[in-house]
């Protein structure tokens, strides 16, 4: 997204959430580069059961 499509946004509700949909983008992209892929790939595997733990939480309410 080019900085005139944030210029272009009503309201700063609509253009600061894509800002920080780039600057969200932006951070990943970086932890990507700079993680291993194999231990990210592993910690991502292990944070599943916790995943399922928390949306079985969520549906009790």
């Amino acid at each position: 997204m080019e900085l005139s499509n944030i210029i272009t946004k009503r309201g700063i509700d609509r253009a600061s959430a894509d800002v920080g949909f780039m600057f969200t983008a932006y951070n990943l992209k970086r932890i990507f580069n700079l993680i291993d892929k194999k231990a990210l790939k592993a910690y991502l595997r292990a944070l599943i059961p916790c995943f399922y733990r928390y949306m079985a939480r969520m549906e009790a309410f």
